[in-house]
């Protein structure tokens, strides 16, 4: 009888540990839509084109009973709006049918830097609802953007590296030698 009680007290406490570990509820909420993929190129160089293409899964937007829905993007580079897809193309939108996904590609025509930058990025997808948007899906990223130095800016400090070794080498044999004459 003993040992039953201590088994069960036992038991009572390792089902108190485990049910205390075990998240039963998700960390996430289920979304209607999200981006199920996305590709670029953390990183890019400077003024030379780049393709970001993301794949949208749509699990339960729709705006009709035949499951039509309708999206957009809206970029942003380090919290500002950089480009809005639905503003600035005028009010287009694209489709991707409730219980589909979509493939989209965007070509950046290139980054204007004069030196070696990181970006944070962060794409909203936006589901026109009979013409109000809710925002659906966000996602963050980086990119670091590297500049390309002309090889003439690279030969000057070349020479200057030689220019100023040979001058050692002169210095230091004029100061061998002029040891060698005190002597």
């Amino acid at each position: 009888m003993k040992n039953r009680g201590f088994s069960l007290l036992i038991l009572v406490v390792l089902e108190c540990i485990l049910m205390s570990t075990l998240n039963l509820v998700p960390s996430v909420m289920a979304k209607d839509a999200y981006v199920e993929r996305m590709a670029y190129n953390a990183k890019v160089r400077a003024k030379i084109p780049d393709t970001w293409i993301f794949t949208v899964q749509n699990i339960d937007c729709a705006e009709n009973s035949d499951g039509e829905a309708w999206f957009f993007f809206k970029f942003f580079l380090d919290g500002q709006l950089w480009w809005d897809e639905y503003d600035f193309t005028s009010y287009r939108t694209w489709q991707c049918n409730k219980g589909n996904n979509v493939t989209l590609g965007y070509k950046i025509e290139g980054w204007n830097v004069i030196e070696p930058v990181f970006r944070d990025a962060r794409v909203d997808l936006y589901w026109s609802n009979n013409g109000e948007f809710q925002l659906v899906d966000s996602v963050s990223f980086n990119i670091a953007i590297t500049i390309v130095a002309p090889l003439q800016h690279i030969r000057v400090f070349s020479y200057l590296t030689v220019y100023l070794f040979i001058g050692f080498l002169l210095l230091s044999y004029y100061y061998v030698s002029g040891l060698g004459l005190e002597e």
